[in-house]
């Protein structure tokens, strides 16, 4: 509903071109990426069951590009301070988790 429900014959890149650039201050880049790889998805599953002909209409519609974050570790002072923290509840396992992530390496 969002693109006006177009008929899948409507629908071509410079429709998802527009719809994309109408939702991208509603919207993260990624959340629209996800729009077009689930669209690109559905178009490429109805051409493998061989109800759609023509050519996938998103294959020319690139993802944007995503701001890569900055990974960050916590200081040593921080993770000495994290643990007193969590220490100090009562009844939770936040302090076994934590010392798990630590020690692997998770984020």
């Amino acid at each position: 509903l969002r693109m006006g429900n177009p008929k899948a014959s409507d629908i071509t890149g410079a429709l998802i071109s527009g719809y994309r650039s109408a939702r991208i201050d509603e919207v993260t880049a990624n959340t629209l990426n996800h729009e077009r790889a689930y669209l690109k998805a559905v178009f490429n599953e109805l051409m493998r069951l061989e109800h759609w002909q023509e050519e996938n209409p998103l294959r020319n519609v690139r993802p944007l590009k995503l701001d890569e974050a900055e990974l960050t570790w916590l200081s040593l002072e921080q993770i000495e301070l994290l643990l007193q923290h969590l220490g100090e509840r009562r009844g939770s396992d936040a302090l076994r988790v934590a010392k798990v992530c630590l020690a692997t390496g998770a984020r």
